[in-house]
C-alpha cells in the first residue's frame, strides 16, 4: 500500500492499492499502521459495528470492531477499532495543516468544563 501524507489524490482511475492518508502535522508509521490494519478488515470484511456498555458509565456507545476466529479457541474475538462520535463530539474537532498547526486556528483552544 502506498502512504500519502494529508494531500488528497484525484483518483481518476480503478486501482488495486489503497492511498494511505494520514491527515496529521508529525505523521508517524503507527499511524499509517492504524489505517492499515482498518483497511484490511474492511477488504476481508472482519469490521462491525456495536453498541457497547461503557463499563466506567453504564452508557451505551457506537462503537466499530474488529474480529477474528480464534483457531485454538475456534471462539470470535473482538477488538475495539474507533468510537463513532456524536454531532456533539464531531464539532470539536479542527484539522492539521501538516505545516504543525491547526486551519482557522490563532490560539489554542481552551479546555472544556464539561463532563
Amino acid at each position: 500500500m502506498k502512504k500519502k501524507n494529508y494531500k488528497l489524490q484525484k483518483v481518476t482511475h480503478k486501482s488495486p492499492e489503497i492511498l494511505l492518508n494520514v491527515m496529521a502535522n508529525n505523521p508517524t508509521e503507527a499511524m499509517y499502521g492504524k489505517l492499515q490494519l482498518f483497511y484490511r478488515g474492511c477488504y476481508e470484511n472482519t469490521i462491525a459495528y456495536m453498541e457497547a456498555m461503557d463499563s466506567e458509565t453504564g452508557q451505551l456507545v457506537e462503537i466499530l470492531v474488529g474480529y477474528a476466529l480464534n483457531p485454538e479457541t475456534k471462539k470470535i474475538e473482538v477488538y475495539p477499532l474507533a468510537k463513532i462520535l456524536s454531532m456533539d463530539e464531531a464539532g470539536k474537532f479542527i484539522c492539521p495543516t501538516g505545516h504543525g498547526d491547526y486551519h482557522n486556528v490563532t490560539t489554542k483552544p481552551e479546555a472544556s468544563n464539561q463532563a
